[in-house]
């Protein structure tokens, strides 16, 4: 069994994500927090084996759960999922390990479904 956590405060890209999910009929548990500070928490308690992350979120940005990560010595794949072609965060989340930098509006949801699902493989 495998576990996935999305961390992204718009609540549609997180249903569409785990209903992809879903519909590859794996044995992949999806979890979801709406912010950063969810987020940290999700991670400690589920230990999920990877984590789909948004860096603009209310009550903590992706880059405090970045900071979290760090400082917990994870190894976690993260894939940051934004609409923020920004290349100063881009290269911020390359520094922090980040596996993936996509753009939500430039990728279908299940091709970001098979991106994620390729780390859990890996």
């Amino acid at each position: 069994m495998s576990r996935i956590l999305i961390a992204d405060d718009d609540h549609t890209i997180c249903s569409l994500f785990s209903l992809d999910c879903e519909n590859k009929n794996d044995d992949t548990i999806v979890s979801a927090a709406g912010s950063g500070q969810e987020a940290i928490d999700a991670i400690d308690r589920l230990q999920p084996e990877v984590l789909v992350l948004d860096l603009r979120m209310s009550k903590g940005d992706g880059f405090e759960v970045l900071d979290h990560l760090k400082k917990i010595g994870s190894t976690m794949p993260v894939v940051v999922l934004t609409n923020y072609k920004n290349e100063t965060y881009e290269a911020r989340c390359k520094e922090y390990g980040v596996r993936e930098y996509m753009i939500k509006h430039e990728h279908p949801i299940s091709r970001i479904v098979d991106t994620v699902h390729s780390y859990l493989l890996a």
